[in-house]
């Protein structure tokens, strides 16, 4: 199959008015299941591309608020089990030298360290449970 061919049909479904509520659909998942990312983010592309500045609003706003109730889920789920729960089940997480080294800039920089950690291009989810430890 030809690329061009490949890339008409991509866009022939990322065009479909209903395709921006797929976006939002996978931007929850993707906080569940982390290796959804490349795939959220190639279609967030290829939709915005294909639907243009008329509706790239709106499909930023289904991508935005999905990953938004996606880590709304996250941390209920983390409110309900608490965060024991999380270090019982993954203590390689919590264990690893990335987590303490995150840690480290929470404490000495606060609010202004998240935010700089939250930039960088790595999963939020670290940064989601260490706001929950700190109130």
């Amino acid at each position: 199959m030809a690329l061009s061919s490949v890339l008409a049909s991509l866009k022939s479904q990322v065009s479909r008015p209903y395709f921006p509520l797929v976006i939002f659909a996978l931007a929850v998942a993707n906080t569940f299941a982390v290796f959804l990312s490349g795939l959220v983010t190639t279609l967030f592309i290829s939709t915005c591309v294909a639907v243009g500045r008329k509706r790239f609003a709106f499909v930023a706003l289904c991508n935005a608020a999905g990953a938004t109730c996606g880590f709304g889920l996250f941390v209920l789920l983390l409110q309900s089990h608490g965060t024991d729960w999380f270090r019982d089940k993954y203590p390689e997480v919590f264990g690893s030298s990335s987590w303490s080294r995150g840690e480290k800039v929470v404490a000495e920089f606060g609010w202004p360290g998240v935010a700089g950690l939250s930039a960088l291009p790595f999963p939020l989810h670290p940064l989601v449970v260490l706001g929950v430890l700190a109130g």
